[in-house]
C-alpha cells in the first residue's frame, strides 16, 4: 500500500511544479499586440480571436506604435490599459512596466478561475435518451422577479396536457395543468430570498425542471441598480466585465444572452465560446 501512495504522489507532483499561474485577461485588443511566453513563444493576439486570452506569470506584453491592449486581473479585477510602444512583463503576480505608459482602472469584474461558467438545463427524472419535454426558462439561475414566466418545449406524441408545479423543499407551492408551452407566475406565491425548484409533469414521459434563486430584496436592488450602470457601456472591456458581473452574482440566464452577442460578433474566438461550457 506504501508503494502505491508514493507513485501517486510523485505523478502528481511534476503538474504542480510546471504550471504557470494565470494573472488575468485580455478584455480588449486594438492594433499590434504581441505576447512572449515564459518558454519564448511568440504570439500575435488578434481582436477576432484573442479576447479572453489568458495572460501567465512570466509573460511579456509588446504593444507597438499605435496599438494598445488592456489586462484584467483575475485577484486584483484591475483593469491595466498598456499603450502604444509600450512593454509590460508579469512577475509573481504584477505588472512591471518596462517602458511606456500603463494606466490603472478599478471597478471590473472577472471570474475567480479561467473564462468560464456552466450554462445549461437540468432533467431531474428520465428514463428516455433523448426527452420530449425539456424546460427552457428560468433553469439553473438567479432571477430578479418575483414573476417570471416559465418556459418549456413539449414535443412528446399523445401528451398534449402537463401539469406544472413549484416547490420550496418538499413543499409545493403552486400546481396548475395546462396545455400550453409557459405560464406567468401569479403574484404572492413567490418571496425574495428564496430558492426553489418547478416542475414539469409530463406523465409517462417523466417529469423534468430546473431551479432558480430570488435574492434578498435589496440585494436585488442592488444588483439592478449595478446592471443599470454597467449594461450603459458600450466599450468591450466594460461589456465583458458585465458579463462577469452577471455570471459571479448567478444571473446565468442574463449572462447567456449577452455572451450569444459576443459570439455573433466574433464566431472565431475560442474562449468567449467557453463561458457556455
Amino acid at each position: 500500500m506504501k508503494r502505491i501512495t508514493l507513485i501517486v504522489v510523485f505523478l502528481l507532483m511534476p503538474l504542480v511544479a510546471h504550471g504557470n499561474e494565470k494573472f488575468g485577461m485580455v478584455f480588449d485588443i486594438q492594433g499590434t499586440v504581441e505576447v512572449k511566453t515564459s518558454d519564448g513563444r511568440l504570439i500575435k493576439l488578434r481582436k477576432d480571436r484573442h479576447v479572453l486570452y489568458p495572460i501567465k506569470d512570466g509573460d511579456r506584453i509588446n504593444v507597438m506604435a499605435g496599438g494598445r491592449v488592456v489586462i484584467v486581473s483575475i485577484k486584483g479585477k484591475q483593469g491595466y490599459e498598456i499603450l502604444s510602444n509600450s512593454s509590460v512583463e508579469i512577475t509573481e503576480g504584477r505588472i512591471r512596466t518596462i517602458k511606456g505608459t500603463v494606466n490603472i482602472k478599478e471597478g471590473f469584474h472577472a471570474p475567480e478561475e479561467g473564462a468560464g461558467g456552466q450554462i445549461g438545463a437540468v432533467v431531474l427524472r428520465s428514463s428516455i435518451k433523448e426527452p420530449c419535454i425539456r424546460t427552457v426558462s428560468p433553469v439553473n439561475t438567479s432571477i430578479l422577479d418575483l414573476t417570471p414566466e416559465l418556459v418549456w418545449r413539449l414535443d412528446c406524441k399523445g401528451i398534449k396536457k402537463v401539469s406544472v408545479r413549484i416547490l420550496t423543499g418538499k413543499d409545493v407551492i403552486f400546481s396548475r395543468d395546462t396545455e400550453v408551452n409557459s405560464m406567468k407566475v401569479p403574484e404572492g406565491i413567490l418571496k425574495y430570498g428564496e430558492t426553489y425548484r418547478w416542475l414539469v409533469d409530463g406523465g409517462p414521459v417523466g417529469i423534468f425542471g430546473g431551479t432558480f434563486l430570488i435574492p434578498e430584496e435589496q440585494e436585488v436592488k442592488n444588483i439592478n441598480e449595478k446592471i443599470a450602470s454597467l449594461k450603459a457601456g458600450k466599450d468591450l472591456s466594460e461589456r465583458l466585465s458585465y458579463v462577469f458581473y452577471l455570471l459571479g452574482n448567478g444571473l446565468n440566464e442574463h449572462a447567456k444572452s449577452e455572451i450569444e452577442l459576443l459570439e455573433r460578433e466574433f464566431p472565431e474566438n475560442e474562449y468567449i465560446r467557453e463561458l457556455k461550457k
